[in-house]
């Protein structure tokens, strides 16, 4: 560091929060860093010419007569106010928003100096209290929504402290700098000045800016809509990056209906070409953001999207949707309206009204009740023959089609159950559709081995977590005039056509990110954030999307909704094929909610009559896609769950498709039992003849001779529930919890060597002999840590249920993972034979 130039030196101590440290390593650099112009680049390469003074001040030691010329010189920026403030400051007679020494550190004769250069500079300078600069430009913005004739501050008098006496805030902690947009925002004409200042626009001050200029004005106020455009375009004019975002003209045609000067004067900018994208555009874009947001059940916004559309002219199919679906659903909301679905949307203009229209309509989340809108397809529908109005018979053949797409969006269950009161055959058409369309074997599934990113990727169509993840998009699938027949024909499982409802939720222009995003918040909103905002921190806030007015509004799912798996279990029943075919998409998806209803976990012990059963067949699909298994599976095992290899153990023959007539052992998997297991690791204690036979006799049983076999603990607990072998719940629930032991332990096992033989091919190909880490899927990480709990639960309650019976099964260390196996230390000592 000695032979380091000075120039180098000089950088080193430009990148330094605080040089202190390194002035007191040598001589030399102690010496560097007296020089006064050293000093007073420090503050300038630092802190930029605006922030200079104050920042020199606050270190007021390292401030000399001769660092404060080379300030000046070197361009530092020293306003009246910075000279104003220091006064107060220095001499305890006003109280600012500095709570520290800050330029009282500097010393009398430094202080001295400084002030004659301020005046030498601005003259005679006000010093006494709310006489300097901020306090009139504060008094300013405060009578700026003042008639012209009030104000006793004009702009006159702020152009002059921003041209001749230099106004700048202090630095990013004055309260003030949050407040200079503000101040342009009301006359625009005071930017060149504040820019000429340092003063720098970025897009959270121009935003900011533009939301002032087109608020909703005061209701005793006249504001016109050409003075506003006026005003916007001057601005404009005089920063290339000042102009209006997509961002806030939505907000603008957000509230078009309450602030009409605001949406006017937007209008005339749109005419004028002075955006820099078209209005009609934006506002198509806009009303396209309410199809899958709960907000479109608000009144308030479905007036102000009828507004909107009536007063844009558009032709996107995707707008006209929403508006005919906002329509249904205004008078479903509003009882009173006098106004009738076909009259609102003849003066709308989006008729004539299709079949397809209807479905779209049916699709929606937020549409839980066909009877107002039925009427409107018995008499406004317009057929392939140009003739108006569906059958009853047509009519019934679009709600079955419409009961079909609805299973695939989970919030739908109060829709289905309202067609199912007036329509009962749905229930036939559903549950057909369920079993030849959803169905998922085994070896459907992808492999985690052969394909991972298919593998985690993959998602099952039904039970779909929505108030976790949102739901399907209702309109992602196109509506043809026949979906599909209603005597349970097979249908195609995948819809390759496109959709009709194009555009995300928040749309950004041409890939132009600068022009912003679109939201649902008004424009009140956002100026009431923005004036809420701590001031210190106001123009560093980035708004993201959906935080502000009504959380609830960007819900993707409707409130009180009810699941469609759950309703599928209540109408099907709990061991029906239906039913079946939702748990193994929920098991799939993870769903918990769906899980929770299904295996019926509120109470202490299942409810194995009104639970879902589960299967092994779930955890060969979750160990095929190397998920972890949810909780909820575990609770379910740790209640007693009864065992089942497979959903056709319990499904009866005519429930059973074609398609589930294959066991789970023929997916490549091997069901383990306790007779085919081997011991790993050390060896098996040696049983005694009394214990090569276990009983599970209840203790005061009469019956001594009753004996429990392990081979038949499925048909003990299936079958016979107890009765025959005088079992109580709580025995059974033991058995229940024993046999999942066993046969997850298999199946982990299982795993784990096809991990190892991966692993050691693996080794073979590159040539690294023992060195590879392959990591292991989620699933053997998961069953590794759940299987050792459910040992040792079941071990506790073996011991309390069978206190007279050892489980050595249970106690064997044969399912344990070999990395966290236990192998007794070899014993040193010598063999001494005897003589």
């Amino acid at each position: 560091m000695d032979r380091v130039c000075d120039e180098i030196l000089q950088l080193i101590f430009y990148e330094l929060n605080d040089p202190t440290p390194l002035t007191l390593a040598s001589r030399r650099f102690f010496t560097f860093s007296q020089d006064p112009y050293v000093r007073a680049h420090y503050f300038l390469a630092r802190y930029g010419p605006v922030e200079a003074f104050y920042f020199a001040f606050a270190r007021g030691r390292l401030v000399t007569e001769r660092v404060l010329d080379i300030l000046v010189a070197s361009g530092a920026h020293m306003s009246r106010y910075l000279v104003q403030i220091a006064m107060h400051h220095y001499f305890y007679t006003h109280s600012h928003f500095i709570k520290s020494t800050w330029v009282r550190k500097v010393p009398l004769r430094v202080f001295t100096y400084f002030l004659a250069l301020a005046e030498n500079c601005y003259g005679d300078i006000p010093r006494g209290k709310n006489d300097d600069d901020g306090t009139l430009f504060v008094n300013f913005l405060k009578e700026s929504r003042f008639p012209t004739d009030l104000r006793s501050i004009t702009w006159e008098t702020i152009r002059e402290i921003l041209e001749k006496y230099k106004f700048m805030p202090l630095c990013n902690k004055d309260p003030i700098m949050s407040r200079l947009p503000l101040a342009l925002a009301v006359e625009p004409r005071l930017l060149p000045y504040a820019v000429a200042n340092g003063f720098y626009m970025d897009s959270k001050y121009r935003d900011f800016v533009f939301r002032k200029m087109f608020e909703k004005p005061l209701p005793s106020a006249i504001v016109d809509p050409n003075e506003i455009a006026h005003n916007v375009r001057e601005l404009c004019k005089l920063d290339p990056s000042m102009f209006v975002t997509r961002t806030v003209a939505a907000e603008v045609c957000m509230e078009a209906k309450i602030n009409e000067s605001g949406y006017r004067a937007l209008k005339l900018l749109d005419r004028s070409g002075h955006l820099r994208f078209e209005l009609s555009t934006l506002v198509c874009d806009l009303i396209k953001t309410f199809r899958k947001t709960r907000s479109i059940t608000n009144p308030n916004v479905l007036e102000n999207l009828r507004y909107l559309y009536s007063d844009t002219p558009l032709s996107d199919p995707s707008a006209r949707l929403v508006m005919i679906t906002a329509t249904f659903l205004s008078n479903t909301l509003n009882h009173a309206s006098q106004t009738s679905p076909i009259q609102s949307l003849e003066v709308l203009g989006v008729t004539p009204i299709t079949r397809s229209d209807i479905c779209e309509v049916f699709m929606s989340p937020f549409v839980e009740r066909h009877i107002n809108v039925m009427p409107v397809a018995r008499r406004m529908v317009v057929k392939a023959d140009q003739s108006k109005g569906l059958s009853e018979e047509e009519v019934q053949e679009l709600l079955f089609d419409v009961a079909v797409r609805c299973l695939e969006v989970g919030c739908k269950g109060k829709f289905l159950d309202k067609i199912l009161h007036e329509y009962p055959a749905v229930m036939n058409v559903v549950e057909s559709a369920i079993l030849d369309r959803y169905w998922i074997k085994v070896e459907d599934l992808p492999s985690w081995d052969e394909n991972p990113e298919a593998a985690s990727s993959f998602t099952a169509k039904l039970s779909h977590d929505y108030m976790k993840y949102g739901i399907e998009d209702p309109f992602s699938k196109l509506s043809h005039d026949v979906l599909g027949t209603t005597s349970g024909k097979n249908h195609a499982h995948d819809n390759k056509q496109g959709s009709i409802m194009q555009g995300t939720s928040s749309v950004v222009a041409g890939g132009e990110h600068d022009l912003g995003s679109i939201t649902q918040e008004s424009l009140s909103t956002m100026i009431r954030q923005d004036e809420a905002a701590p001031s210190r921190s106001r123009r560093r806030i980035d708004y993201p999307w959906g935080t502000f007015s009504d959380s609830a509004g960007k819900l993707h799912y409707p409130p009180n909704c009810h699941d469609v798996a759950c309703w599928i279990k209540k109408r099907c029943g709990s061991k029906s094929a239906a039913a079946a075919v939702c748990m193994i998409h929920a098991v799939i998806n993870s769903n918990e909610l769906v899980l929770s209803q299904y295996l019926c976990l509120d109470e202490r012990f299942c409810n194995w009559k009104a639970a879902v059963p589960l299967t092994l067949n779930h955890f060969h699909m979750l160990a095929r896609l190397g998920r972890a298994p949810a909780s909820k599976l575990f609770m379910a095992i740790e209640s007693g769950a009864e065992f089942y290899h497979d959903e056709h153990e319990y499904l009866s023959a005519e429930e059973q498709p074609l398609r589930v007539q294959t066991n789970v052992k023929a997916s490549g998997y091997r069901t383990c039992s306790a007779s085919t297991s081997t011991p790993r690791g050390r060896k098996r204690p040696r049983r005694s003849a009394v214990k090569a036979v276990r009983s599970y006799a209840v203790p005061d049983s009469e019956d001594e001779d009753t004996s429990y076999d392990p081979m038949a603990k499925d048909s003990l607990t299936r079958n016979n529930m107890g009765k025959d072998h005088g079992l109580t719940v709580s025995q059974i629930s033991v058995n229940n919890m024993g046999t999942w032991v066993e046969q997850l332990s298999g199946l982990l096992r299982s795993e784990q060597k096809k991990h190892a033989a991966k692993k050691k091919q693996l080794e073979k190909d590159f040539g690294t002999d023992g060195c590879m880490q392959l990591p292991k899927t989620e699933f053997i990480k998961s069953m590794s840590i759940q299987l050792r709990h459910l040992r040792k639960i079941h071990n506790d309650l073996h011991n309390k249920v069978f206190p007279n019976i050892v489980d050595e099964e249970m106690c064997s260390d044969d399912d344990y993972d070999d990395e966290y196996q236990y192998r007794a230390p070899r014993s040193k000592r010598r063999k001494s034979t005897e003589v």
